[in-house]
């Protein structure tokens, strides 16, 4: 589990290493000044972040070594994650390091550290980015200063985000705010090859002297908790009512097309629901631009590769998360009255797992494509990896890529692009990418 990055330093906790965060903070307060006896808000001061890690080397660490590194690192900037969202600024840069406290055995060497690490917010008299922002068709890019702009495209399960965070100088966004008519209006944003399609605006909340836009593939009426039954119902069908009951269009690739003879969706929004279907067939969805599109997951990844990216050349970032260790071998899905079974056999071990489940299947065939499905759900992600590089507009999020590598060959070869995390003011992209199955 990646708890955190920032340049190629990655928290994390793995059957290899333990290197955790122990508690990080964000620091920020407003300027101020003097006016005829009147305090005046000014501007931002600048945001600063402490991160504390613990290492040792009884969990894969070298606390020394790290240490050392980091100090080499100070007056460097980069984006600092914790899980999926960046701290503070969008960049921020390596400011101190210092152990806050450390074991060293009777030869002198240290065994265990706590590192702390202090990060600014690197002081950026604006961004270099090109991007054009439409809210319901009309440009209103020169209604705002862009400090911040995030989009975040997934390819399974979740609507894509778009947050910004930008100063008001006409004033024009306070008013929109206090109304609420932004709330659902249709909106995009592009710079160069990235256009995010269709979004809808979600909110839009003043903090300190700016503004923060938050926007989604799908109108926030999705979010809304539904209770509703259907009768010998296929996935399609369902995903094409849910699109059809949020204005959305419907594109399906190569589902099975199994009919369930009950289904019942029990208090859940829409797109939960949906999920969780999807993860009965090995199937999954996406929105982009005003359609949901429901695919099969095995067959989405053996299409051929759109491009090929070289991950040994010195403008890309790439850090692997390989956990084989815990993929399952054997999943068996029972309920009640019939047992499926699947087994990986490219998955070392002798690993089992059993799931009880209350979905109505006739037959153990039907629980053997369940197990199937399922052993696929455990077993997708476990072999990840993170590649940062230049603002990339060509890559869509459910594609296959192609990666060039003779220092990486275990993810030589095409992989399937889980996310994409856009950054307009810094012009990066982080992708997240994982090696195809073949089932």
């Amino acid at each position: 589990m990646v708890q955190g990055m920032w340049l190629d330093e990655v928290w994390q906790i793995t059957d290899k290493i333990k290197r955790p965060i122990k508690s990080f903070s964000v620091k920020s307060a407003v300027k101020t000044k003097e006016d005829n006896e009147e305090t005046k808000v000014t501007g931002n001061e600048l945001e600063t972040v402490t991160l504390t890690f613990s290492t040792s080397l009884a969990d894969g660490g070298n606390p020394k070594k790290e240490y050392d590194e980091l100090t080499k690192k100070v007056g460097q900037a980069d984006t600092l994650c914790i899980g999926d969202d960046a701290i503070g600024s969008d960049v921020v840069m390596l400011k101190s390091v210092r152990i806050s406290s450390q074991f060293v055995d009777n030869n002198g060497v240290v065994i265990f550290a706590e590192i702390e690490c202090q990060f600014v917010e690197v002081d950026m008299p604006g961004s270099d980015s090109k991007m054009i922002v439409k809210i319901d068709g009309k440009d209103v890019t020169k209604d705002l200063s862009i400090e911040r702009a995030i989009l975040e495209e997934y390819s399974e399960g979740h609507a894509d985000i778009l947050e910004m965070r930008f100063s008001d100088p006409y004033g024009q966004w306070a008013k929109w705010a206090e109304s609420g008519e932004l709330r659902g209006l249709n909106m995009s944003v592009q710079e160069g090859d990235v256009k995010s399609g269709v979004l809808f605006v979600h909110s839009v909340q003043p903090k300190d002297t700016t503004f923060v836009l938050r926007a989604m593939s799908v109108p926030p009426d999705v979010f809304r908790e539904t209770s509703k039954s259907w009768e010998s119902a296929t996935l399609e069908m369902i995903a094409e009512e849910i699109a059809g009951a949020h204005a959305l269009k419907f594109k399906k690739y190569s589902t099975q097309g199994i009919t369930r003879d009950y289904v019942r969706q029990d208090t859940e929004n829409d797109f939960e629901f949906l999920q969780s279907r999807c993860k009965l067939e090995g199937a999954s969805f996406l929105v982009y631009d005003g359609t949901l599109v429901l695919y099969d997951e095995k067959s989405m990844e053996s299409e051929s590769p759109t491009l090929s990216l070289n991950i040994d050349s010195n403008y890309i970032n790439f850090t692997p998360d390989e956990n084989e260790s815990a993929m399952i071998k054997t999943m068996i899905v029972q309920n009640g009255e019939f047992t499926g079974n699947y087994t990986d056999d490219n998955v070392k071990g002798d690993s089992e797992k059993t799931i009880r489940i209350s979905e109505t299947v006739s037959d153990e065939a039907g629980m053997t494509t369940i197990a199937q499905a399922y052993c696929r759900e455990a077993n997708k992600n476990c072999r990840s990896a993170v590649i940062d590089c230049a603002l990339q507009g060509k890559v869509a999020a459910g594609s296959v890529i192609e990666l060039e590598t003779e220092t990486r060959p275990t993810f030589k070869g095409a992989v399937f692009v889980s996310s994409l995390r856009h950054n307009f003011v810094t012009n990066k992209t982080r992708l997240t990418v994982r090696k195809t199955l073949a089932y």
